[in-house]
C-alpha cells in the first residue's frame, strides 16, 4: 500500500513539474523570445528553425510511440499529418492564405485528425488524462502556435508581399519529382548545395572539423579559408 502510493504521489509530481516547464518555456519562447526572433530574422531563418523544432516533434513523438503509450496506426497517422500538415506549412512559410481555402481547411483538418486519432489510440486514456493533454499540447497545439505568429498576418503586401518560398502542395511537389526527370536532378543539386553549406557552417562554427572536411571535399579548402561561402 505504501509503494503504492509513493508511487502515485511521484507520478503526479512529475505530471505538475512537466506541465510547470511547459508553461515555462511557452511563456518564455512563445510570447517573449520568438516574436523578437521573427521581426529580426530573414524568412528562411524562420523556417530552419520551425523546420528542427519540427524534427525534434516528430522523434519525440516516435520516443513515445517506442514506449507503447499509442498504438502504431496513430503513429501512421501523426507523421501524416506532419508531413502534409506541419511541413507543408513551413516550407511555404510566409505565403499566408485565406482561412476558408484548401490550404486552410486542410491545415485544420490534419491538427483534428491528429487529435481524433490521439484520443483514440491513447494509452489507458482515462487514468492518464493529464499526460495526454500534455502531449497534444506539445506536439498538436504549441508548433502550429509559432507558425501563426510568425506569419505577416495584416502586414503590407500580405500574401503579395516578396518571399523566397515555393507555393505548391508538398503533394504536389513530391508528384512532380517523382514523375519529372528534370525537377528531380535540379531537386537533387540543391540538396548537394545545401549540404555542403551546411559542413562548411559546422566547420566554421568548429574549426576542429575543417582537416576531416578538406578531405572529404578539397574543393572545400578554399571556402574555409575565409573565401564567400558557396
Amino acid at each position: 500500500g505504501g509503494a503504492k502510493k509513493g508511487r502515485g504521489i511521484m507520478h503526479v509530481a512529475a505530471l505538475v513539474g512537466s506541465y510547470l516547464l511547459f508553461i515555462i518555456l511557452f511563456v518564455v519562447c512563445v510570447s517573449w523570445l520568438w516574436p523578437d526572433f521573427v521581426d529580426a530574422a530573414e524568412h528562411r531563418q524562420v523556417r530552419s528553425i520551425m523546420l528542427t523544432l519540427l524534427a525534434v516533434q516528430v522523434c519525440a513523438e516516435a520516443l513515445v510511440w517506442y514506449f507503447g503509450v499509442y498504438k502504431t496506426w496513430v503513429f501512421i497517422c501523426v507523421l501524416l499529418c506532419d508531413g502534409w500538415g506541419m511541413l507543408d506549412a513551413i516550407l511555404r512559410f510566409p505565403v499566408v492564405h485565406d482561412i476558408c481555402s484548401f490550404f486552410g481547411l486542410k491545415q485544420i483538418g490534419m491538427m483534428v485528425m491528429k487529435l481524433v486519432a490521439f484520443s483514440l489510440g491513447f494509452w489507458n486514456i482515462g487514468r492518464n488524462l493529464g499526460w495526454f493533454i500534455l502531449l497534444v499540447l506539445c506536439c498538436d497545439v504549441s508548433l502550429p502556435i509559432l507558425w501563426l505568429t510568425a506569419l505577416p498576418i495584416g502586414e503590407d503586401g500580405g500574401s503579395h508581399m516578396k518571399h523566397d518560398a515555393v507555393d505548391i502542395d508538398i503533394a504536389v511537389r513530391i508528384w512532380r519529382l517523382a514523375s519529372r526527370p528534370p525537377e528531380r536532378a535540379a531537386a537533387v543539386l540543391r540538396c548537394r548545395l545545401r549540404a555542403r553549406q551546411g559542413v562548411v557552417g559546422l566547420a566554421k562554427v568548429c574549426p576542429a572539423l575543417k582537416g576531416a572536411v578538406v578531405r572529404l571535399d578539397p574543393s572545400l579548402a578554399r571556402v574555409l579559408r575565409g573565401a564567400p561561402e558557396i
